[in-house]
């Protein structure tokens, strides 16, 4: 059986794992048929992405309610 390797992520280092498609999802483009990352990988990397995204989302939310309200005040002082 063949070995392949998952890049891993910040918590998990490369590691090989057998190239099935219970470690690996299906890619038809790749070569041989499967994702780069083991399926434990691509679910972490996906939690993550969410994680970081909801963080960037509030981020900016805060952003626009305080550019806003500059706005408003600077509109109501220029009357």
């Amino acid at each position: 059986m063949k070995i392949k390797y998952c890049p891993g992520t910040d918590q998990q280092e490369k590691h090989g794992l057998p190239a099935t498609e219970e470690n690996f999802g299906r890619h038809s483009s790749r070569p041989d048929g499967l994702q780069a990352y083991c399926k434990k990988c691509q679910s972490y990397k996906k939690k993550q992405n969410a994680l970081h995204k909801k963080a960037y989302v509030s981020k900016l939310e805060n952003w626009i309610r305080k550019k806003l309200k500059e706005e408003k005040k600077a509109n109501g002082s220029a009357r």
